[in-house]
């Protein structure tokens, strides 16, 4: 995750960096798919300014804005505001994936050994990177994702091998 600090009338100081970074970076157990986040401090006249953007994989902004007396106080509370924003988004990108299961009659392979076949329907998500799909698939309990490819337009499957490595499968038409 990058993070990135910016400061608007206001000098950021090492243990402002520092206690920022340790507050934002505790924002991965939240959401795994964040890929950075921007954060600008402002002072203006007695107001402590935080204004925070964090990217989403999926082209998605989570975006949070507060303002006290206190620049600590401001960064708790955007931390606090975002902390909320992220698991929103989670809770409902697993309810979108809801999945539907139709089981066909029952076969047998090539060696004699019964085979069933289970229908899916699976929601394609937005085109992506194949960088962002890797960080996708992370976040999932599944060893591949089907996503098509913002660059090319190409459906593409990454798959997660069972020593780890992930290997990205380009079809050919």
């Amino acid at each position: 995750m990058k993070i990135t600090i910016a400061g608007r009338h206001v000098e950021v100081t090492d243990t402002l960096r520092s206690y920022i970074l340790s507050k934002v970076e505790g924002l991965e157990r939240f959401h795994d798919g964040i890929i950075s986040v921007d954060i600008n401090l402002g002072l203006e006249k007695n107001r402590n300014t935080v204004d925070m953007v964090a990217h989403l994989v999926r082209r998605k902004v989570a975006k949070v804005s507060e303002e006290s007396n206190d620049m600590y106080t401001s960064i708790d509370l955007a931390v606090d505001k975002l902390k909320r924003q992220l698991r929103r988004h989670k809770s409902r990108i697993k309810e979108h994936r809801g999945e539907i299961r139709e089981v066909e009659g029952p076969g047998e392979d090539r060696r004699g050994r019964r085979v069933e076949l289970i229908r899916r329907e699976v929601a394609l998500p937005k085109p992506m990177t194949p960088e962002e799909a890797l960080v996708e698939l992370g976040s999932l309990e599944q060893d591949f994702l089907i996503f098509i490819d913002a660059e090319t337009g190409g459906l593409k499957v990454l798959h997660r091998r069972e020593d780890g490595v992930a290997e990205l499968l380009e079809p050919q038409y």
